[in-house]
């Protein structure tokens, strides 16, 4: 099977569901199981099918990683202006304009990427399966490509509370009847 027919199957199997069509590329390229097949080098030189296939499977992601980049900066830019908000509320300086302030704000988190968006571009791409196709493209020596994986993921992995935040209260009920 070629490289772009690989590709081709891969987005028709998984045209509905981005997230298994994430998991199915690493699957795929990942050939070095020892309990599925015997070892290989890992260099593109012995496997260039390897590199071709992951410069499809890459086509494939890069839009959903480059939105999460984007995304996860504009959430970080926004925690900076409410804190910067709340200072300005709590002691108004005279010289400023708080209507004005207040109005550049909104507008500002207006332009932002919406969270369902997002969302869905990291439940397309899981940040396991970002930092599997950067290590692929490291051990095919893909070095534009790594590069163009390498900010994104530094900056989801940085960022990571924002995008799967963990639980930050809970709320026990208690019955005063046993």
């Amino acid at each position: 099977m070629t490289p772009d027919a690989w590709k081709k199957k891969v987005e028709e199997t998984f045209q509905q569901n981005k997230y298994h069509r994430s998991l199915a590329i690493v699957e795929c390229l990942n050939t070095n199981d020892p309990l599925n097949c015997r070892q290989v080098q890992r260099s593109a030189k012995v496997l260039p099918v390897k590199t071709q296939a992951l410069k499809l499977a890459l086509d494939l992601v890069k839009t959903d990683v480059e939105l999460l980049k984007q995304s996860l900066i504009q959430i970080h830019e926004k925690k900076k202006r409410d804190r910067e908000k709340q200072e300005l509320l709590a002691n108004p300086p005279p010289d400023v304009n708080i209507d004005e302030t207040l109005e550049k704000y909104r507008l500002l988190d207006l332009e932002m990427t919406k969270e369902r968006d997002w969302k869905f571009a990291s439940y397309n791409v899981p940040i396991e399966v970002h930092v599997e196709l950067l290590k692929l493209c490291f051990e095919c020596r893909m070095w534009p490509e790594f590069d163009l994986l390498l900010d994104p993921a530094l900056i989801r992995l940085k960022f990571r509370r924002y995008e799967v935040p963990y639980l930050a209260t809970v709320d026990v009920l208690m019955s005063a009847n046993r």
